[in-house]
């Protein structure tokens, strides 16, 4: 039976990483959240990436957490679809656009 405040998570990694980048967090909060690791060599640009991001997401609201590059696509993916992340973290990158 899931916890009361089950949620989902999906991770982005940050760029040339996968899904060895969260395996620590995902194994950490097995039984109280289901992480989840996205793929982000689906696309070339970030308007593409979170669009497939969306796409492959679990249905609803989910909570969303960006590494680096993974920063900017959460960013992207809170810009396409407000309503359907419930809490941002944005680790190691910047809102700023690439020079």
């Amino acid at each position: 039976m899931e916890p009361r405040n089950f949620m989902n998570l999906l991770l982005l990694p940050g760029l040339l990483c996968d899904a060895r980048l969260w395996r620590a967090q995902v194994d950490a909060l097995r039984g109280r959240a289901a992480a989840r690791v996205a793929d982000l060599t689906a696309a070339d640009t970030m308007a593409a990436l979170a669009a497939d991001v969306l796409a492959k997401a679990p249905p609803g609201r989910f909570a969303l957490a960006g590494l680096s590059m993974g920063g900017y696509c959460a960013l992207e993916v809170v810009r396409q679809a407000p309503e359907r992340v419930a809490a941002l973290a944005l680790l190691d990158t910047s809102a700023r656009p690439d020079t």
